[in-house]
C-alpha cells in the first residue's frame, strides 16, 4: 500500500516542475478561443520573462506576467500565455481576457494560477 507521504512527495514535485518551466509569458491581439492543443499565441505582440510566482498555495502555482507603461503601446492586448522558452514551445497555458486598448498610461499584470491534484489508486 503506498500511504500519504508519496502524495506529498509527488506534490512537490509538480509544484518545483511547475516553478523550473514556466518562466516566460507573453501578450497577442488574437480573440481565437483557446483549445488544448494550442502551442502559440493566436498573434503574439511580446513574450518576455515572467516577474515573479507565489508557490504559497496548496497545489497551486501563481504566475505573473506584467506589461509596463512603455510597452505595446496602441495595441489591443486579447490574450495572454505562459511559455517555459523566450521563443517557441511548450505553451503552459493560453487564456482571453476582455480587449485592453493599451496606452502609455495603463501597467498591465497577468497572472496565472496554475492548479494540479495528484491522485493515488490503492489496488
Amino acid at each position: 500500500m503506498m500511504v500519504n507521504g508519496l502524495r506529498t512527495g509527488l506534490e512537490a514535485d509538480v509544484k518545483a516542475y511547475l516553478i523550473a518551466n514556466v518562466l516566460y509569458f507573453g501578450v497577442g491581439d488574437s480573440s481565437t478561443a483557446p483549445t488544448t492543443t494550442d502551442t502559440a499565441l493566436g498573434n503574439e505582440l511580446l513574450r518576455q520573462a515572467i516577474q515573479e510566482y507565489d508557490d504559497s498555495g496548496t497545489n497551486s502555482v501563481v504566475f505573473s506576467g506584467f506589461v509596463g507603461s512603455g510597452q505595446l503601446n496602441g495595441s489591443d492586448l486579447k490574450e495572454y500565455a505562459f511559455f517555459k522558452s523566450a521563443t517557441g514551445t511548450p505553451m503552459y497555458s493560453r487564456d482571453l481576457n476582455t480587449t485592453l486598448g493599451k496606452i502609455a498610461a495603463i501597467e498591465v499584470w497577468y497572472d496565472e494560477t496554475m492548479e494540479f491534484e495528484v491522485e493515488i489508486n490503492y489496488t
